[in-house]
């Protein structure tokens, strides 16, 4: 994630940064996110969500989310084959896949969406139930939170985050104390080779 300028913060996250990194690049930049395959291998990708697999209760939220390569494609056949081209809004409007970055601006899509479709009844209609059923619920999310003061001691902070690190990958002693010990610039590994040395 790239910055304009180097920030301060005033809150850490403890919990859940790559979850907060992934939906921030996917909602908020309006940019193609940069990724991983599951051989590893970087990848860009612009992600969609399927209106009409969306709206259909026989499929799992989780179907109805497309994931198109950086010129906003899916391809088969080591690209040889185009199965679905996104590359114009046309093209969104046309095949009913819009656009996950465009959540937080859908007014703009929905007016586009509406003149392309030339304000036909059924779409307007597919479109307000779209809008209340998968726009409004995350517009309505609430996100949990654990604030914690800049005062408040590193162990409390470390338990803290021993207490919520339940759903993720299980933490081993070594990363507990590189966590108790990250705010005061301590270097554990630094440590632990002088110390063997003595």
């Amino acid at each position: 994630m790239k910055l304009d300028k180097e920030v301060k913060p005033d809150f850490l996250i403890l919990d859940g940064q790559q979850r907060i990194i992934s939906l921030y690049q996917t909602i908020v930049t309006n940019e193609v996110v940069t990724t991983r395959n599951e051989k590893n291998y970087k990848i860009k990708r612009w992600y969609y969500i399927d209106m009409v697999k969306a709206m259909d209760n026989n499929y799992d939220l989780e179907e109805a989310i497309v994931s198109v390569n950086e010129n906003k494609q899916i391809t088969e056949d080591f690209g040889r084959r185009i199965i679905l081209v996104l590359s114009s809004k046309e093209l969104e409007f046309k095949n009913l896949m819009y656009p996950v970055c465009m959540i937080d601006d859908y007014s703009v899509w929905r007016r586009e969406f509406n003149k392309y479709w030339q304000h036909d009844s059924d779409k307007i209609i597919f479109w307000d139930k779209f809008e209340d059923r998968i726009i409004n619920s995350f517009n309505k999310y609430i996100l949990p939170v654990i604030i914690m003061k800049k005062e408040n001691p590193k162990e409390a902070v470390c338990q803290v985050f021993e207490k919520v690190n339940t759903g993720g990958v299980p933490l081993n002693v070594f990363e507990l104390l590189t966590e108790s010990f990250a705010a005061e610039d301590f270097d554990l590994k630094q440590d632990w080779q002088k110390s063997l040395r003595v």
